[in-house]
């Protein structure tokens, strides 16, 4: 769910890129993705990391919304996604719900 990196710019702070975090439908707004993210926040924390990162599409905007009400920016650095190596009708398949 995070990976700790190395930054290889400026002054080489670990950072950790999370991957994932999914709450199934009928579990959600009952706390289990809050103390996901808090105790995820506690592992950076250990590990010395000054931020953490992670991309979700834009199009998710109850999630856009829990991350935003846990302290997560948006706006504060710009992201960029292309995928590659796969045709147009795998692309519109991948990531769609099962449940």
């Amino acid at each position: 769910m995070g990976i700790v990196c190395d930054e290889l710019y400026g002054e080489c702070n670990p950072f950790l890129v999370m991957e994932d975090l999914v709450v199934d439908k009928g579990y959600r707004k009952i706390g289990i993705g809050r103390a996901l993210m808090i105790e995820l926040e506690k592992f950076a924390k250990e590990w010395n990391c000054i931020q953490i990162l992670f991309v979700t599409e834009s199009d998710r905007a109850e999630a856009i919304l829990f991350y935003k009400s846990m302290g997560y920016d948006s706006k504060a650095h710009a992201g960029f996604k292309k995928i590659v190596g796969e045709d147009d009708s795998t692309l519109r398949n991948r990531g769609k719900s099962i449940a």
